[in-house]
């Protein structure tokens, strides 16, 4: 599997399929997750590689196919909602210690952040003190996070980042 995060490909499993008639399937989530569905980004790809191991490789109307199913949930905001009035913009240097990045606004509507960082991922959380490895990971060059009319928080926000010279980006809506 390979998305813009992980960068290569990452082995999810390794499987020998020998001629079982009439067909041979074999269910990846088991590799992938306990869960009844797997997360993945909006650019996932899932791929195989096929390698000759003394019983020949694929010829004629030999297949291999992948079949599976996609559920993509969308939220919708309430039409009451109220209009934004104004935003101001936001560049956050944002160290390798814990701190409060963003102070509660009680007036806040909306907030978009982005890490501007090259290697550095970034972890923001809802409580006083960020910590790495935990809350919302905002992976280097352009991992982002949206607080909108469907998830609102108006708390202070902190982050922490896991190397030097990480920024965030973004814009809070009042």
């Amino acid at each position: 599997m390979r998305d813009t995060y992980s960068g290569g490909w990452q082995k999810i499993a390794s499987l020998s399929l020998l001629n079982r008639e009439p067909y041979y399937m074999v269910n990846l989530l088991a590799y992938l997750s306990d869960n009844v569905a797997f997360l993945v980004a909006n650019d996932a790809s899932l791929g195989v590689q096929i390698e000759e191991v003394g019983n020949g490789l694929l010829v004629g109307a030999d297949r291999v196919t992948f079949f599976g199913s996609v559920k993509e949930e969308v939220t919708t905001v309430p039409e009451q909602s109220e209009e934004i009035a104004t935003s101001q913009d936001l560049s956050l240097p944002i160290a390798e210690q814990s701190a409060i990045v963003l102070p509660a606004n009680p007036a806040r509507k909306q907030l978009s952040l982005v890490n501007r960082s090259a290697s550095a991922t970034i972890y923001i959380s809802y409580a006083a003190v960020a910590q790495v490895g935990y809350g919302v990971a905002l992976y280097p060059r352009g991992g982002a996070y949206e607080i909108n009319q469907s998830n609102l928080y108006k708390g202070a926000i902190s982050a922490i980042a896991t190397g030097p010279g990480a920024l965030l980006s973004g814009m809070e809506a009042v």
